[in-house]
């Protein structure tokens, strides 16, 4: 398949939703892994690149920028615990401006609000 919508799945039961181009997912699609894990949002060249959400197997939830398969730029991460973040990240890691609340009520001494290096 060149270009348009498809499907695609492997012999690990991985499977792709979405457009392609050039026999690779690019534009806006849905990829499951076998493991539970599911991204949604744009691709590139079959990377996650621009906006998508990203929801882990293991309950975590990351919901924003992406650039060459890695959360980069502005993003939401939410652990299945109740922690959340939000603000900068850089080759998948929080950097630059962040907040992050130990849980939807956290009080001042459960929050965290300023610069962030390489997590």
């Amino acid at each position: 398949m060149k270009e348009g919508q498809g499907f695609w799945k492997n012999t690990k039961g991985d499977h792709y939703i979405g457009e392609w181009k050039y026999s690779k997912a690019h534009g806006h699609g849905i990829h499951v892994w076998s493991n539970g894990d599911k991204y949604e949002g744009q691709w590139f060249n079959f990377m996650k690149h621009g906006r998508g959400t990203e929801s882990f197997a293991n309950g975590d939830q990351y919901c924003g920028e992406y650039y060459k398969g890695a959360p980069n730029g502005q993003g939401t991460y939410k652990w299945k615990a109740g922690s959340i973040y939000v603000g900068d990240f850089v080759k998948g890691l929080k950097h630059g401006f962040g907040k992050w609340k130990k849980d939807a009520e956290a009080v001042v001494t459960n929050t965290y609000e300023g610069e962030y290096k390489y997590d």
